[in-house]
């Protein structure tokens, strides 16, 4: 799946690099790099916005998105990066969709590796 599709459901294309949302400049570069490629390892969707994983060339990224209606004031970002793994699962829970159980595995290998 390629993260394209993920944000096409909750945000409009707009003039903002590819979609119109608010986000910090190094989480746009990320994520613009990938955006059309089939990266997408895990995802989680619900009513007020999602949360995945992708694969980049040297590493894993994740992202959470709110949906674009929302308004957070100030510099509240729709759109952000997650920089650790650890927290990344602890946002997606028990109930996601896994599109790549092997990359998930590796995910879930290396968090329990940094706890040592």
């Amino acid at each position: 799946m390629k993260p394209s599709k993920l944000l096409d459901e909750y945000y409009n294309k707009g003039t903002y690099n590819r979609y119109q949302m608010y986000s910090q400049t190094d989480t746009a570069h990320i994520l613009m790099r990938y955006i059309d490629s089939d990266c997408v390892i895990a995802y989680k969707k619900g009513f007020l916005g999602f949360i995945f994983i992708i694969k980049g060339k040297r590493k894993y990224f994740a992202f959470v998105g709110i949906k674009n209606e929302i308004y957070l004031g100030g510099f509240g970002y729709s759109f952000r990066r997650i920089y650790t793994m650890k927290t990344t699962l602890k946002l997606l829970g028990d109930d996601y969709t896994i599109l790549n159980d092997e990359e998930m595995k590796k995910i879930k290998d290396e968090v329990i590796f940094e706890k040592l």
